[in-house]
């Protein structure tokens, strides 16, 4: 991954992707994507969570299938199991977290490609998208330029697409929700502390009076 990045570093010691090498990355990726006359059988895996998202809506426009969470064995390789499938192409979200599919595709001698970071092994891997596939922010973006490619491409691109690349990235619903529920519990302590203060001012008022 060393061509993909720049050869000075930041002052921490990170790496910095090269962003004309990531575009010109996403647009073979486009290419090899728009080239499969069937998109039923691309499939787009995320084990990580913050990718599942931005599966789900690359899937939705480009029509391909979408597998997130964790990989059933033998999907690939063992014809007994429910879930068997004969994909012409493999959309991985990290080489890494994903590997059981990436070395079943191997077997079965399916072409991939996969968004990898600086500390990914390429091994298997057909065509790699350099990004950071650690942040929902980088996957999301990616993910909506991969989809604009490829509807560009098969001359799909029209006024249907309005999504923003936020749309397409991870959020944690159930947080909200808590943060929601304190946020409802603050304002209520808050109005009793009100109602209290009010009613020490109406007492002493009382008094004086």
């Amino acid at each position: 991954m060393k061509k993909y990045t720049w050869e000075k570093r930041t002052e921490g010691g990170v790496h910095k992707f090269n962003v004309q090498k990531q575009w010109e990355k996403i647009q073979v990726a486009a290419r090899i994507i728009a080239s499969i006359p069937d998109p039923s059988t691309i499939i787009a895996v995320s084990g990580r969570l913050y990718g599942q998202r931005a599966v789900y809506k690359f899937s939705q426009y480009t029509k391909s299938v979408a597998v997130t969470g964790r990989w059933t064995p033998g999907m690939l390789t063992n014809q007994n199991t429910k879930k068997f499938v004969e994909p012409r192409l493999l959309i991985l979200t990290d080489p890494r977290i994903d590997y059981n599919a990436l070395v079943e595709s191997s077997y079965a001698n399916i072409p991939i490609i996969a968004l990898c970071n600086t500390d990914n092994n390429l091994g298997y891997v057909d065509c790699a998208i350099p990004v950071n596939n650690r942040s929902k922010k980088s996957l999301a973006m990616v993910y909506w330029l991969l989809t604009r490619e490829v509807l560009s491409l098969k001359g799909e691109l029209d006024e249907s697409f309005t999504d923003l690349p936020d749309l397409f990235m991870y959020r944690n619903v159930e947080k909200k929700e808590e943060k929601t529920e304190e946020e409802a519990v603050r304002e209520e302590v808050e109005e009793e502390r009100a109602d209290e203060e009010g009613a020490e001012e109406n007492f002493i008022e009382d008094e004086a009076a």
